[in-house]
């Protein structure tokens, strides 16, 4: 039995084996979603790990380049116009 057959046939219709079909066919979708929803979990596990990474590599960068600059600075001294 096709699903859009089901979905037309009265309730009074259905018989045991129908239910148990359906019972079966849901249990599936519930396996799918679960397994679907533990990837998603495990996803953004990652990408918010990932995300963290990115800013502390951004946050040393940001310092080593200051640092570089004052470097610079201290090298050349104060600046005058004359």
């Amino acid at each position: 039995m096709l699903f859009e057959d089901w979905l037309l046939m009265p309730l009074a219709v259905f018989n045991g084996t129908e239910y148990a079909a359906i019972n079966s066919m849901l249990d599936q979708i519930n396996s799918c979603l679960d397994h679907l929803e533990e990837k998603n979990d495990h996803l953004h596990a990652r990408l918010k790990e990932l995300l963290e990474s990115n800013r502390q590599t951004r946050l040393e960068f940001q310092q080593q380049l200051s640092e570089e600059q004052n470097m610079q600075a201290d090298v050349q001294g104060p600046h005058t116009d004359i």
